[in-house]
């Protein structure tokens, strides 16, 4: 976990012309001694993260693995941020993704959204991973 050390010039948080007043310090936490540690979590939202499971990534990985063998793609990123996580695939590491898979779990659903885009923008959009595969290896059978 990490940990702030609040040692320092917290006292001193200014917005440009005066001292921010101590009740807005102490409702962002601010008004602990400063040499209190600080556990960062606290402060973060308690959203759910959202992560690609198993059952998703063997499909994904599936045509990954064929593109691969045939000299097509090279590399790829899986990034997890508060609500999504992204699986990009690169020709090159160098480049822009050639397509991006994202999983979205939007507030009060239960069941996630699956977005496939390439660099010109969103090619579809579906509750079901199954049909963003399906659609992507038929975007590669047209190229």
């Amino acid at each position: 976990m990490g940990y702030l050390d609040l040692r320092g010039t917290l006292g001193q948080i200014s917005n440009g012309r005066s001292r921010l007043p101590e009740s807005a310090l102490s409702e962002a936490g601010y008004g602990r001694a400063m040499n209190q540690l600080l556990n960062i979590a606290e402060f973060r939202r308690n959203s759910p993260r959202v992560f690609f499971d198993r059952t998703e990534l063997l499909p994904i990985l599936g045509i990954y693995s064929r593109q691969v063998s045939r000299g097509l793609w090279r590399d790829y990123t899986i990034d997890h941020r508060s609500n999504m996580a992204v699986f990009s695939i690169f020709r090159r590491a160098r480049e822009q993704p050639l397509f991006a898979i994202t999983k979205v779990l939007l507030r009060g659903d239960r069941n996630p959204k699956f977005v496939l885009t390439s660099r010109n923008g969103q090619i579809g959009s579906s509750r079901s991973l199954a049909e963003i595969v399906d659609l992507l290896s038929r975007q590669l059978a047209v190229v």
